[in-house]
This record gives C-alpha cells, structure tokens and sequence, in this order.
C-alpha cells in the first residue's frame, strides 16, 4: 500500500530494458492526478499522500518518497508534487539549491558523487514538461542552453 504499480519511480520488476517508458508509478501517477486537479485537500488525496509518505521508497537507496533522492529531475518532480499536496519539502528544496552550478544548473554531478553510479556530467538541458533536466555528457561539450542565475 502507498505505492502505484508496487514503485516510486520504476514499476517493480522493470530492469530498463523494456520498450517504452513507464508511466505507472507513483512519481508519475502523482503528477498525473495534479495536472488533472485533484482537490489536495480531499480525503481521498490526504490518505493517499500519507500511505506515499509511509510506504513508498526510492529505488536508488530506499530513501522515504517526500525525502527526495539524489537526482536532481526526479527532486524537482517530488518537490512539485509534494508542495502542491501540502507535504514539507524544505529538505528538498534546501538540497537542491545548494547543489546549483555557476551557469544555474542542477548539479547532478554532485548527486551522483552520492550514489553507487556515478557518472561524468555537464550542464546540458532538456525539459520533461514542468521540471528542466541535466542530459548525462561523456564529452566537455557546450551547454546546449546557458541559464543567468537570479
């Protein structure tokens, strides 16, 4: 309980090489019910954000949902989720903001510092709808978009 399709980000038992994306998990099925208006303050959405809450956890390292993980893109999905149904994302927030690069990009460099799987990265963006994403760069290549910090 507290999970869509037993995931956060990936449904269970998906091993990436599967065609396709897969759009049942929570982190998806939770933007989904945003974009389509769910009253955040319905009883059905309140249960459903506390079972999230209390159950569901990150694939990367079994970190609890609200409390992000190292991804830059996937924290920005969970801060605007988490916001828009009245969860405490400060922690969050706090972490990416002190992880941004001088040109305003996330840093997921630093985020994959963190992990088991870490990566070369630069400031390269794409956008996934509502949250801007570092792209993963074997090479020192320009940005593809260069961002003024504010």
């Amino acid at each position: 309980m507290g999970r869509w399709d037993d995931g956060a980000c990936f449904p269970a038992g998906y091993n990436g090489g599967e065609p396709g994306q897969p759009w049942t998990p929570t982190m998806h099925t939770l933007q989904t019910l945003q974009l389509l208006g769910l009253n955040p303050t319905s009883e059905s959405a309140k249960n459903a954000i506390a079972l999230v809450a209390e159950n569901c956890r990150w694939e990367q390292d079994g970190q609890r949902y609200f409390d992000g993980e190292v991804e830059p893109c996937i924290n920005g999905r969970t801060i605007e989720t988490g916001a828009y149904f009245g969860v405490d994302v400060t922690a969050v927030v706090d972490r990416i903001v002190s992880e941004i690069l001088g040109d305003g990009a996330c840093s997921v460099g630093k985020a994959r510092a963190r992990s088991s799987t870490p990566a070369i990265w630069n400031s390269r963006f794409r956008t996934t709808g509502t949250t801007t994403c570092c792209e993963p760069s074997t090479t020192s290549a320009a940005p593809v978009e260069t961002l003024t910090p504010v």
